[in-house]
């Protein structure tokens, strides 16, 4: 610097300066600009000439220099308007930015066009703004800065009001999102076979296609619009945005790798929705494009950006908003119907698996992390995606029995159970940085089983249930009290749980509820009630009530919740039915405004905890039995983690009830696999007709209404379904979206046994004649069969014959022209039983009664093959199967033997398998494996080339399994009860071997 200052200069600077090396820093900038070349000692004069006009804060300095720099700048009269309002908005954008924004992005971002621009508007301000990197990242020199420009009493007329300049980004990242071209298949992915990271190229093909002023558009439009004001003129950006650019906006997002982001700008956009816009299409369009958004980013199909059109968006209900307002990216293919797409569980977010089972659950005080007590270790992840934040953390090698967070969610403890030593061992982790805070320390050992734990809201007491309850220090683990009960002593605990506040402790006994004062010990309530044994309680959000949840392990219960006044200690009336579901374990929104459960049918359900009406459920995701659940904090979503590792994340605003077989009332009839495998239909005794998914035992299509009597026979045709009912009904409905597409036929006075069909299905058995399953037209007249009493039809596979059975007859007709093919045959006197062999060549008759016997007849002319007496057998057959490579005939009886023999002579293929009474049995696709299933007794799998049993399925169900049969894929079993609260259930097919 020419001329150099002068000492006495410096000094004043110095004093000025004072601590603030920003001031220093900023000083030096401002006398320095253009290389010192704009008449720096001028420009130290005038720092140094600066009236302090804020002397008596702390801030006068720095400010003043501020001013003077600003000053400078925009108070330039050689300057032109347009320059003076380029600098401006450049300099209110900056510092209003919630991330670093390039030269180039600026210059997008605000439509100047040309980035000549920019840097002659960062000139004169190269004081106060900071410009980094070969990318040109344009900064703040200090977070100081922008506090001053937004403080109108220091900044004055340089003043930058966040509310006006925060709507004018919001406006101008809306409107650059809209004019992005192309608005569909961003960057141009040619397949969604491939994985993003699968694309040859794809980080170059991102950043090529994707400019950062469109990923910044993305990622804080929602921050911007909620910090800007007058939001009325931003509505219809934003409405714009939701319904027409919402999948472009999830593609730049995901194909940048920050989906997750997204979440949380919905998260964001809903919660703004509800405060300020009264319209409630909006909202709803916000809410539906939040769920949206969950779904995608907590599923594996992010990982493959077409998939928001393919999978999500093609699968999306029909009537939501967000499908209705992008049904134009839908067409094409594959578009799928029937209502499954209306009774999608819309509530369910996400799930998560991790290695073991999960024992205990915690939400952290705000919301953002899960604590997960595991078989030896405490995982704790993120809320929103799942992802491990610690752990594992181990303290002990025994399973987690309860976990918590601290009050200010910094640490979190778990208590295991050692079942040798008897001893509880504490643990307590900072959740920060994962290290040990806390013990590991034992409480000492329990009499009798240990059968629960529980922590304080403070997390400074813990009390546990064994033979007796016992409030401990958490920190050091000593004995605070011992807790009986009033005249009856020491008694065996199944559940202790501490009052919202703290103040008390409760403890279910095998017959009562006792409450006590948890710092002092002594019993302030109770004995409450006779109830049974209590497997969990808790207390109401408000404290005016006690909760609990019978075992339903124990006694005739099944999971009943009982609830106490906790004033009067009186038992309410329970207006929760459960039933249904086998209640093990509850919890309470914040407000106490609902009750969430998870059911011993692996469901979640939640109710009014006023009226007791289930509001959302039932809810199926898991495979294990449901160990815990949980409202967040917010009360906007339900977390439910079961015994097998899975942890599901569902929406608790969502209010629908969705259609179970555990919720099916009436009784079930019959049920049958469609050919694929996926689905199976059932028919009940009141009259529907239902179409299960046999992954998720959600119903897809019905309930039907297309009879007036009980269904006695159903099965898939093609893509239609095909029942019989105890009218004498035959109806024929479309499998997609539930239409009845023919019927009712009246097929006589006796009710439909079987629903008999051609292999084209194209043809309908009646009684007995053949009518076109496409229009109901008779095409054979009906069959003269010589007997009142038809007892048995079948068609051949291929489609060309059919078979009836009478009172003591055997005839096969042609099912072209209903000629007889041969019969009648009276080898059998009362036929109960008609197979047709797989090749359609041969028949296999069984007749009634004790005395069975089987006969086998050649198709070609009737010869009878072999016929003899069902040694084995010893009761009625209930039923009889050819395996599918003709080899094999198997037959069960209610005696409960299983005879298997050779088809072409009749020999015994194998020993007699002594199985369980009332038997069914059908052979795997294969042909080497046999399933059979009896009373009250485990399913059976056998080898068939050895006759010995591979492996059981335990039988853990109600009532007695009416029949059973093989997917077409061999991988599933399907059996039907003949009561219980499910009484239709599918098996994995395979031995734990083989899975």
């Amino acid at each position: 610097m020419k001329p150099a200052p002068q000492e006495a200069q410096i000094k004043a600077l110095v004093r000025k300066a004072g601590i603030l090396f920003i001031y220093a820093a900023t000083a030096v900038r401002y006398i320095g600009y253009d290389n010192f070349c704009r008449h720096p000692a001028s420009r130290l004069r005038t720092i140094l000439n600066a009236s302090q006009t804020q002397g008596t804060t702390k801030s006068g300095e720095i400010d003043q220099l501020y001013a003077t720099v600003l000053g400078a700048a925009l108070g330039d009269k050689s300057i032109e308007p347009a320059e003076r309002e380029d600098m401006q908005q450049v300099l209110h954008t900056v510092i209003c930015a919630r991330a670093p924004l390039t030269v180039g992005a600026l210059s997008e971002l605000l439509e100047l066009k040309d980035s000549t621009r920019i840097h002659a508007a960062l000139r004169p301000l190269w004081s106060v703004l900071h410009v980094v990197g070969t990318n040109e990242l344009v900064t703040t020199l200090h977070a100081s800065f922008p506090d001053f420009m937004f403080d109108p009493a220091r900044s004055n007329l340089y003043h930058c009001d966040p509310n006006v300049q925060h709507k004018k980004i919001a406006k101008l990242c809306f409107k650059y999102i809209k004019q992005t071209q192309p608005q569909f298949n961003i960057c141009n992915l040619e397949s969604s076979y491939l994985l993003d990271e699968q694309v040859p190229k794809i980080e170059e093909r991102v950043n090529r296609t994707i400019p950062s002023e469109l990923l910044y558009a993305c990622q804080y439009w929602v921050e911007h619009m909620r910090e800007g004001n007058r939001a009325s003129d931003i509505i219809e950006d934003l409405r714009d945005l939701l319904s027409k650019r919402l999948l472009l906006w999830m593609e730049v997002l995901n194909l940048n790798k920050c989906i997750e982001t997204g979440r949380e700008t919905m998260r964001l956009l809903e919660e703004w929705c509800k405060l300020i816009v009264g319209e409630q299409e909006l909202i709803e369009l916000a809410h539906d494009a939040k769920r949206f958004v969950d779904a995608f980013a907590s599923n594996s199909v992010r990982q493959s950006t077409p998939h928001i059109y393919v999978s999500m968006l093609t699968f999306w209900p029909i009537s939501t908003p967000i499908a209705k307002h992008y049904v134009r990216f839908t067409r094409g293919p594959v578009e799928p119907e029937g209502t499954a797409m209306e009774r999608r569980q819309l509530a369910h977010l996400s799930t998560w698996a991790f290695d073991g089972a999960v024992n205990a659950m915690a939400l952290s005080p705000d919301g953002l992390c899960i604590a997960l007590g595991m078989d030896s270790s405490v995982l704790v992840i993120d809320s929103s995606s799942g992802g491990v934040v610690l752990g594992p953390l181990e303290g002990h090698t025994e399973k987690a029995q309860s976990i918590a967070f601290s009050p200010d969610g910094s640490s979190v403890i778990a208590g295991f159970f050692c079942d040798r030593s008897k001893n509880v061992t504490i643990v307590g982790w900072d959740t920060r940085a994962g290290d040990t805070v806390l013990g590991p320390y034992q409480l000492g050992s329990h009499t009798g089983t240990f059968n629960c734990l529980s922590f304080s809201p403070d997390c400074t007491c813990i009390a546990t249930g064994s033979h007796g309850a016992r409030l401990w220090d958490a920190k050091e683990g000593s004995i605070l009290h011992d807790l009986a009960v009033p005249g009856l002593g020491t008694l065996d605990v199944g559940a202790v749980t501490f009052s919202p506040n703290g103040t008390r402790v409760a403890a279910a006994y095998w017959d009562t509820i006792q409450v006590w004062d948890s710092y002092t010990g002594s019993a302030i309530l109770g004995s409450l009630t006779e109830m049974g044994l209590m497997s969990l309680i808790t207390f109401s959000p408000d404290e005016r009530h006690i909760m609990g949840v019978s075992d339903p392990s124990v006694g005739e219960t099944l999971g009943d919740i009982y609830i106490l006044d906790t004033q009067s200690g009186d038992q309410l009336p329970n207006p929760i039915d459960s039933r249904e579901s086998g209640i093990r374990c509850i919890g309470c929104s914040s407000d106490g405004k609902y009750i969430v459960s998870g059911s011993e049918d692996r469901t979640v359900r939640v109710w009014d905890a006023q009226n007791g009406n289930m509001v959302l459920g039932p809810l199926n995701a898991h495979r294990g039995e449901i160990t815990s659940v949980a409202f967040s904090p917010d009360g906007s979503r339900i977390i439910s983690a079961c015994e097998n590792g899975l942890v599901c994340t569902w929406d608790a605003r969502e209010h629908y009830i969705t259609p179970s077989l555990a919720a099916s009332i009436c009784w079930i009839n019959c049920a049958k696999f469609s050919s694929d495998g996926t689905r199976f239909v059932t028919g009940s005794e009141d009259g529907a007709i239902c179409i299960w998914d046999v992954y998720t035992g959600e119903m897809v299509v019905g309930p039907i209404q297309a009879h007036t009597g009980r269904i006695t026979a159903v099965d898939f045709l093609n893509d239609r379904v095909v029942s019989g009912s105890i009218d004498g009904k035959i109806c024929v409905c479309d499998a997609r979206n539930g239409e009845v597409v023919l019927g009712p036929l009246s097929v006589g006075s006796t009710h439909v046994r079987v629903v008999p069909y051609s292999l084209d299905g194209q043809l309908i058995d009646g009684k007995i004649c053949v009518s076109d399953a496409r229009n109901g037209e008779v095409v054979l007249s009906p069959l003269s069969v010589g007997s009142t009493r038809v007892r048995v039809v079948t068609y051949s596979l291929d489609g060309k014959l059919i078979a009836t059975g009478t009172d003591g007859q055997v005839n096969v007709w042609n099912a072209e022209n209903g000629s007889r093919v041969f019969g009648p045959l009276t080898d059998l006197d009362d036929v109960g039983l008609l197979r047709f062999s797989p090749d359609s060549t041969r028949i296999v008759g069984i007749s009634e009664g004790s005395g069975s016997k089987i006969t086998v007849w050649d198709v070609a002319d009737g010869r009878n093959v072999f016929n003899a007496p069902l040694y084995g057998h010893s009761d009625h057959v209930d039923s009889v199967s050819y395996s599918p490579n003709g080899a094999l005939i198997a037959s069960g009886s209610r005696d409960g033997s299983i005879i298997v023999l050779d088809a072409y002579n009749g020999k015994r293929a194998l020993k007699p398998c002594d199985s369980t009474r009332r038997i069914c049995v059908d052979f795997s696709p294969d042909s080497t494996r046999l399933v059979s299933s009896g009373c009250r007794r485990p399913i059976q799998i056998w080898n068939v080339r050895t006759g010995e049993m591979v492996f059981e399925i335990p039988y853990e169900h109600e009532g007695v399994i009416d029949s059973i049969a093989y997917s077409p894929d061999g991988t599933r079993i399907l059996s039907l009860f003949d009561e219980g609260l499910v009484p239709v259930h599918i098996y994995d097919a395979r031995s734990p071997d083989e899975r």
